[in-house]
């Protein structure tokens, strides 16, 4: 992987599965690089990991190991100790890198006639599903108040005092007043 920094210390190093390649390069001191080599390289990038015949060639050698990685996978799948589960995620990894996916098709097929139509009249043309007695109105009628039905209420419009009722700051309210924003542009 290009510009990774993995760097570890002599002693993580000795903990380190043999998976995990240490760069082969040399430091300025002369100790070993302690860095992670690119993969499929020996070196890490600031030892010429990063050069394009050395990237070409960790990709060949990555290559080369793809037989024997599905050779392993095909191994784990026929193990009847693995899980069922991870022996179908095996064998499903394998058809599709084989270029054997399911297919998906979708047809779109233009129609004439509305669905929603078609399944209205599905439901009303069967006299099973008709029922006997209408269903009960589960939402009661709206009364409305007619002008002569109730009696008038008194009310009169009051300013408030004090403080303004609005949420108008006082600067705005100032320039409200003044006439500030009946002003047309430019006078």
């Amino acid at each position: 992987m290009a510009g990774r920094t993995r760097s570890h210390s002599e002693e993580r190093w000795a903990l380190l599965p043999g998976t995990v390649v240490r760069c082969n390069g040399t430091r300025p001191n002369g100790s070993r690089c302690k860095r992670e080599a690119e993969d499929g390289a020996v070196v890490c990038d600031q030892h010429g990991g990063a050069a394009p015949q050395v990237r070409r060639r960790a990709a060949e050698r990555l290559i080369m190991t793809a037989d024997q990685a599905a050779q392993s996978l095909v191994r784990m799948m026929e193990d009847t100790e693995v899980s069922f589960g991870v022996r179908a995620k095996i064998a499903q990894d394998l058809l599709d890198r084989a270029g054997l996916i399911a297919t998906q098709v979708h047809q779109i097929i233009p129609t004439t006639e509305d669905p929603v139509m078609r399944f209205f009249e599905g439901i009303f043309s069967d006299p099973n599903n008709w029922e006997e007695n209408p269903p009960h109105v589960a939402v009661e009628e709206r009364v409305i108040d007619r002008p002569g039905d109730a009696e008038p209420v008194e009310a009169e419009i009051v300013e408030p005092q004090g403080e303004s009722a609005t949420d108008t700051p006082p600067r705005i309210a100032e320039l409200i007043k003044a006439g500030a924003f009946e002003r047309k542009p430019g006078q």
